[in-house]
């Protein structure tokens, strides 16, 4: 393959809610939830679109690996769960409790615009990477929360 051919190619990302212990929205609930304030964002039946640090590095490479493939690819797990199923199993991985609901204005008016991906409620399929033959290793929610909730 030459340089000139790798140029013309484009891969357009879309990314979820991304996952991991060492920053972002997970490191900041897990201290929320540890002091007693878990609580399910917004509606809690709004699909819950995620993907783990570690099954994005790996989508990439994958995808760099595979240059022929053009196109959009969805970056999320492979699976559908809620905001309150989400909830729960941080919660559960902390061996705590949620609480209350907060109500989306509240969320927005601390997170302001980054807010707005926890509202949306779209539930979006990663279908090209797995008929790629992609395969992901945290789209088991409660088991990829108690693994990084160990971390430290």
């Amino acid at each position: 393959m030459d340089f000139g051919e790798l140029v013309s190619k484009s891969i357009i990302l879309r990314f979820g809610i991304v996952l991991g212990y060492n920053g972002g929205a997970l490191k900041r609930l897990i201290k929320l939830y540890r002091r007693g304030l878990g609580s399910i964002l917004g509606n809690p039946k709004n699909i819950y679109p995620y993907i783990s640090i570690h099954d994005l590095v790996r989508a990439v490479l994958f995808l760099i690996l595979k240059v022929d493939n053009v196109g959009v690819y969805n970056f999320v797990e492979p699976v559908k769960i809620t905001t309150k199923e989400f909830s729960n199993a941080l919660a559960e991985a902390l061996h705590n409790r949620v609480f209350f609901n907060l109500p989306g204005w509240l969320v927005t008016f601390f997170l302001g615009k980054r807010a707005t991906v926890l509202f949306t409620g779209q539930h979006v399929f990663p279908a090209k990477l797995l008929n790629l033959g992609f395969e992901f290793h945290d789209d088991n929610i409660l088991e990829f929360l108690r693994k990084e909730v160990k971390k430290k």
